[in-house]
């Protein structure tokens, strides 16, 4: 039992220093390697909350939040983090009985004061909610930037946002932009952002994801994706590009299972055959690989990739 102590506090510490020095995606699994030993060690469930919080994956952080604090109900900033990604989500009733739970174990103190702040201002109808321009407002932004237009796209956002500050959909098209130009920062500013205005985002996860692969943190980026398959489950986009991630990670039967979803969804998914082909490829498992190209050419039968 001591040895299994020692290992947890071990792969806690490491955890700690890699996400110190920014490495999320070694944190992420040194964190989740502690939480297959003991499922609920509140410091391994906060943690991965700050970083599912970090990436704009608010439900993620909720339920890691929730967690530690049922775990370990003494530290005050267990409750801050969990009451935070309440108000994230607009939660603001269930913010608000937490806050209660926590003065009564005699927590507080300015971070709580702000806290209740927060949510007297949404109680005072401080806060607008969500809300997208017209379609016939926004098809000129789609356009530009399918015309690869990305600065024209972001000036006229930028000029719809005065009348739509809370538009989920402006922010997440600069989002697009930024990335575009190599802004990705910026780029996940504006997702979170989005994300926050409207936590059921599917196209936003999904975006974020892509993003956060730019960057090289391929956990992040699977965890994004996958917010984005559970707020829409027949997106299979989602799917193919989880399993293209899974794939560079030499991470290839999960990269399999990932194809299929996209395939059970779009049967004629050609790039879905395809790299799913190249899995079996890497296997060694022809035959399976050949069927799953001849499928592909039976769809696209001038595919270059292909021949």
């Amino acid at each position: 039992m001591e040895d299994i102590k020692k290992l947890v506090q071990q792969a806690l510490l490491k955890g700690v220093e890699m996400h110190k020095n920014g490495n999320l995606d070694l944190a992420t699994q040194l964190y989740r390697s502690v939480l297959k030993i003991i499922p609920r060690h509140a410091d391994a469930q906060y943690n991965l909350g700050i970083i599912s919080l970090d990436n704009g994956n608010f439900f993620e952080a909720k339920a890691h939040f929730r967690v530690a604090v049922e775990e370990n109900s003494n530290n005050p900033q267990h409750w801050i983090s969990y009451i935070d990604s309440l108000l994230r989500l607009f939660e603001f009733d269930d913010a608000l009985d937490m806050l209660r739970r926590a003065r009564k174990r005699g927590l507080n103190g300015e971070p709580f004061n702000r806290l209740e702040l927060q949510i007297d201002k949404f109680n005072k109808h401080k806060i607008k909610v969500p809300e997208d321009p017209p379609a016939e407002q926004l098809q000129p932004l789609v356009e530009l930037y399918a015309q690869q237009k990305y600065y024209q796209t972001l000036k006229k956002c930028r000029k719809l946002k005065e009348n739509f500050p809370n538009s989920p959909t402006i922010l997440n098209i600069i989002g697009a932009c930024f990335v575009e130009l190599g802004q990705l920062g910026e780029a996940k500013k504006s997702y979170q952002t989005a994300i926050k205005l409207k936590p059921d985002f599917a196209q936003v996860y999904y975006n974020l994801g892509v993003a956060l692969e730019k960057e090289g943190q391929s956990q992040s980026a699977l965890d994004s994706l996958q917010q984005a398959v559970e707020k829409k489950a027949d997106y299979h986009e989602a799917y193919f590009k989880i399993g293209d991630i899974l794939r560079t990670n030499d991470r290839i039967d999960e990269a399999i299972v990932s194809y299929d979803k996209a395939l059970e969804i779009m049967p004629e998914y050609v790039d879905a055959m395809i790299n799913k082909g190249l899995c079996l490829k890497d296997k060694y498992e022809y035959e399976a690989a050949i069927d799953c190209f001849q499928n592909a050419l039976l769809v696209k039968p001038d595919y270059e990739e292909i021949l």
